[in-house]
């Protein structure tokens, strides 16, 4: 919650700032910094070691990949309770709290 007032303040005064409008401010911030959040809080997707980048070992097993990368996902993840899953949730919430502000745009004159 500490994150998305943050993000509130932080979109108010940058749509106070640059004249831009609250609700656009808001749903880009909250894009931005769930993907972010998000991007950060899984593994590492060009590592060696990862089944995604290792596509001859898994020739003609596509369930034993599949398998190997989820164990892989959970291991190498960071946990539920980590900064950067609340960046994504906080994301995720400022999005979903802006789009009446761009509705509301969306309908007007």
């Amino acid at each position: 919650m500490v994150f998305d007032i943050g993000l509130l303040i932080l979109a108010e005064l940058s749509s106070l700032i640059l004249k831009v409008d609250f609700g656009i401010l808001l749903f880009l911030l909250g894009i931005l910094i769930g993907g972010l959040g998000a991007y950060l809080g899984g593994p590492n997707p060009n590592d060696p070691d990862n089944p995604r980048n290792r596509p001859f070992q898994y020739l003609n097993r596509p369930n034993e990949r599949l398998a190997d990368q989820g164990a892989y996902n959970a291991k190498h993840s960071v946990p539920i309770y980590a900064f950067e899953n609340a960046m994504a949730v906080a994301g995720l919430i400022a999005a979903i709290l802006s789009i009446p502000f761009v509705i509301q745009i969306m309908f007007s004159k």
